[in-house]
């Protein structure tokens, strides 16, 4: 609707524009509309890769421009002053990450960027370096806090809350937050070095949440057993209630009993008792077990595993060689136990002519596994299997989270109750740090001085601490005191 505009003159709601982009210095693409509306043209900035644009995205924010001209609603967007001594946080958090961009790993580069576009840049990125203070931190920091709740409550009565993209909306744990705090911590260091800030405002003392971090779990030999045992049987595809009532109904038909007697006596349909008698043990290499056995075995992390190769497996030298990992001391040879060894040689036999910079773990479609994938689809489906032997013979389930990290702290203790050095150790696994290799080397000496003090203690209670009744022989053949002896002469025991 045309309404008078600019001293009464008719509004023009003919409007054109197109989407333009250029390439920055930090290596980002940043994204702009060039529109022509009211008789002028005007420059609309969207945003970088950080905020999220693509061309796709700005063209269908042109479409929602234009069609707010042609209803007379759009505004052209107010000049703005830059000022270089004063950037926004977008700005220069931006400019800070594609400046470390070199020095860091992928995955650190992905994890940085990825806390700056779904957490900090959502709060901070018109916000100017000089009105960022404690009050706007903590305020970003009680915010999370309460999104958190409200998906824990929408969660307790049975309501599913969901993000821009559809997925599930997961609360925040308190040490992602404190993550978004120590990434805002280094970039604001940078603005006090380059002397845009005098004190950095997120180094101020109570912005960080107190980290419940719960304690590594340790499996118990008979839980590490069921929990193999669990993996090759999700392989094997045929359930041993399966196979147990197959093996009925083929003993049925070989007596010569009808299909609709045996569905009877089986509780299934003839079809389906048909079908039990064709169901058989099949003896096949589990990709589950293997991956459980290597984890387990090597005290690999769940990322080491998901980039070896099968150059990097040494059968001949009994060696592991984990070339990429977490740390410099993760980059190690780890050796093979013979155990291992046989699975990994049955393992690999089972590929079909992979080349040497294939991984040795692939899926079925044969890409490389992800930490993703081997907890989805390899560990989760193992302890649930796990649990399920174990209720059939009335023993307590495995701990309530068993992760990769799980495996990797069992093979740690296991290394120690087998007797090797806490050096070799360390070097196994890849510690730089004792701190963790100590406190499970603690746990098992804890283990070890608990059973020894029970045995102790029933040996006092049963056994050592039971003084035999004295019977009449018995106390014949006790030795005489002195005093008594002494007595009987007349004489003094003096």
């Amino acid at each position: 609707m045309a309404t008078p505009r600019d001293g009464g003159r008719p509004l023009d709601t003919r409007g054109t524009g197109q989407v333009l982009a250029y390439d920055r210095k930090d290596g980002l693409t940043s994204w702009y509309l060039r529109v022509r509306a009211y008789g002028s043209r005007h420059r609309v900035n969207l945003g970088t890769e950080l905020d999220g644009w693509t061309q796709a995205r700005a063209r269908i924010e042109l479409q929602n421009v234009l069609a707010k001209i042609q209803a007379g609603l759009w505004e052209p967007p107010a000049p703005q002053a830059t000022a270089l001594d004063d950037p926004t946080f977008h700005q220069f958090a931006s400019s800070w990450l594609a400046r470390r961009r070199p020095s860091y790993k992928q995955r650190t580069y992905e994890h940085y960027r990825y806390l700056l576009t779904h957490h900090l840049l959502p709060a901070f990125a018109a916000v100017r370096l000089s009105q960022l203070d404690y009050a706007a931190i903590d305020r970003y920091v009680e915010a999370k806090q309460l999104e958190g709740e409200e998906i824990r409550e929408a969660t307790r009565r049975g309501l599913t809350l969901t993000n821009a993209s559809g997925r599930r909306k997961r609360p925040l744990a308190n040490s992602t937050i404190n993550a978004t705090v120590e990434l805002l911590i280094a970039i604001l260091d940078e603005a006090v070095r380059r002397k845009l800030l005098v004190v950095n405002p997120a180094r101020e003392k109570g912005l960080r949440l107190k980290e419940q971090r719960p304690r590594g779990n340790v499996l118990e030999i008979d839980e590490l057993e069921d929990l193999l045992a669990g993996a090759a049987e999700i392989d094997q595809k045929v359930t041993p209630k399966v196979l147990e009532r197959g093996a009925t109904a083929r003993a049925l038909r070989d007596r010569g009993v009808p299909w609709k007697e045996i569905g009877r006596r089986l509780g299934v349909a003839e079809a389906t008792a048909i079908y039990y008698t064709q169901q058989h043990s099949r003896q096949r290499t589990s990709a589950r077990r293997t991956i459980i056995a290597c984890l387990v075995g090597a005290g690999l992390r769940n990322t080491e595993l998901c980039r070896i190769d099968i150059r990097d497996v040494d059968f001949a030298h009994g060696t592991i060689n984990v070339a990429d990992a977490k740390t410099e001391a993760g980059v190690r040879k780890v050796d093979l136990s013979p155990m291992l060894r046989d699975e990994l040689l049955a393992w690999r036999a089972s590929l079909d002519a992979p080349a040497p910079e294939s991984p040795f773990f692939p899926t079925r479609a044969g890409s490389r596994r992800d930490k993703d994938n081997i907890n989805a689809r390899v560990i989760r489906p193992a302890v649930r299997r796990a649990n399920e032997r174990r209720a059939l013979r009335d023993l307590p389930p495995l701990p309530a989270r068993v992760t990769a990290h799980t495996l990797r702290r069992t093979y740690i203790s296991m290394m120690f109750a087998a007797g090797a050095e806490i050096p070799y150790v360390m070097a196994q696994v890849g510690h730089g740090d004792s701190k963790v290799t100590l406190e499970i080397y603690a746990q098992v000496l804890k283990r070890r001085d608990r059973e020894q003090i029970g045995r102790a203690f029933d040996h006092l209670l049963v056994g050592g601490g039971r003084r035999e009744p004295r019977t009449p022989a018995r106390a014949a053949r006790r030795p005489m005191s002195r005093s008594k002896t002494a007595a009987r002469r007349g004489r003094n025991p003096g």
